[in-house]
């Protein structure tokens, strides 16, 4: 083992000459690409974030303002809370819930509290049921 350290302490000084010897950068390196060319990257990141998503997260929102905008009287909803009502009164950002048909319990609620609408009373389009 000796002997092959000792070899290795002999090569160094070659090495270090050879690497002397060497040009420091090959030719036409010293350039930098084009603007567009270090761009692009950014640009294709930028595109693929826009459509996988800023799009999809603002065609959300048109969708759920549109729906929040459609609440009318005696429509079922879903509350972001949990709550089934069904709506009673409906006013600028304010909506009362009926929640309880036995007591007549009635509850207020911002406009934004609502998830979803799951039909009018009348309708029972079978969301929120489970059969059993």
């Amino acid at each position: 083992m000796l002997g092959a350290g000792a070899m290795v302490l002999a090569a160094l000084p070659a090495l270090a000459r050879a690497s002397e010897q060497a040009p420091a950068e090959p030719a036409g390196a010293g350039q930098a690409p084009p603007l567009w060319v270090q761009l692009l990257p950014w640009v294709a990141i930028f595109v693929l974030f826009y459509f996988l998503l800023i799009r999809p997260h603002s065609k959300q929102q048109r969708e759920r303002q549109a729906m929040l905008a459609r609440i009318k009287k005696n429509d079922r909803v879903l509350t972001t809370g949990g709550i089934y009502g069904t709506v009673t009164s409906v006013r600028d950002d304010e909506v009362t819930l009926k929640v309880d048909e036995a007591t007549g319990v009635r509850m207020r609620f911002a406009r934004s509290a609502i998830a979803a609408i799951l039909g009018e009373e009348g309708e029972d389009k079978g969301k929120g049921k489970q059969k059993g």
